[in-house]
């Protein structure tokens, strides 16, 4: 931005040097100004000249940088807008797995059969339509749900689920359980943003080591 100021500022001056070097020549012309002055009479005119061929010689190269050094910001700025709407649309549009997604994690996560685990959302509508997407998929990939100790019920029959206080997604270990059930979380964690919702697996010293965690918060 700064260099692209410093050009413009020379293309203002090459344009007032264009402008000073076609009075002088009108001057000097078509007028009897400056007529005292031995060497106006003799070298106005072509002095002029000389300064509006080289103001012109000056401003055209400006010009051009000055054009091409634009039209890279202005791609940048488009592609930063762009950037911003696709992350406005992401925010928007609420997380789900259609069936041809659970299928693809089930696939995923067939290899770890029989892994507990468990649920904590935060308790917005896509919130709860992602982890009963994501059950029915673990369910067929063979995994085992359970219920947390304390939190809330979505609906009759369906384990207990907690309350996430955090933002985005995370499959989440134990740290006694890392070597156990962390290839488990990392596949789950990978296969979920496969298909779309991004996700990360972690390791928590402080977690409880009786299933492995999903824990859906805010969108980010």
């Amino acid at each position: 931005m700064a260099s692209l100021a410093w050009y413009e500022t020379l293309g203002y001056w090459a344009s007032a040097l264009v402008v000073i070097g076609c009075a002088g020549e009108a001057v000097h012309e078509f007028t009897s100004w400056f007529g005292e002055f031995d060497w106006w009479r003799k070298s106005g005119g072509k002095a002029s000249a000389l300064l509006l061929v080289a103001a012109l010689a000056m401003e055209i190269p400006i010009q051009l940088t000055t054009n091409s050094k634009s039209g890279i910001i202005i791609a940048f700025l488009r592609d930063e807008a762009a950037r911003e709407e696709r992350n406005l649309n992401a925010l928007e549009k609420p997380r789900s797995l259609d069936s041809k997604q659970q299928a693809a994690i089930s696939a995923a996560v067939q290899a770890f059969h029989s892994i507990p685990w468990d649920a904590s959302i935060i308790p917005t509508s896509d919130a709860i339509d992602l982890v009963q997407q994501l059950a029915a998929a673990l369910k067929k990939g063979g995994w085992e749900r359970r219920a947390v100790p304390f939190g809330f019920k979505l609906s009759n029959g369906d384990p207990i689920v907690g309350l996430a206080v955090r933002n985005g997604t995370v499959v989440a270990v134990a740290n006694e359980k890392a070597a156990e059930w962390g290839p488990a979380a990392t596949a789950l964690a990978k296969a979920l943003t496969d298909q779309g919702i991004p996700a990360t697996a972690e390791k928590d010293p402080n977690l409880d080591v009786s299933a492995v965690h999903v824990l859906i918060g805010a969108k980010l």
